[in-house]
């Protein structure tokens, strides 16, 4: 059992490795229900600005870091 998301927040509930959901694994890949309030915490993002790839700390995150979003606005 895992005790964080991909993006470093902690697992509370350690419901199978997950606290919105009962995410099933396929071809070696966790997956999410559909719908699951928190699966946005692993999967990872594209930077609307520089285009490298991040694991958000929020769910609206778009942008990698400060300086790539205060240059996107």
């Amino acid at each position: 059992m895992r005790d964080t998301y991909r993006n470093g927040d902690d697992v509370m509930l350690q419901y199978n490795d997950c606290d919105g959901c009962t995410p099933c694994t396929v071809n070696s890949t966790l997956c999410h229900e559909h719908g699951c309030p928190d699966g946005w915490r692993d999967y990872e993002r594209e930077c609307r600005w520089c285009g490298s790839e991040f694991y958000p700390e929020t769910k609206w995150q778009a942008e990698c870091d400060e300086s790539c979003a205060e240059a996107m606005h």
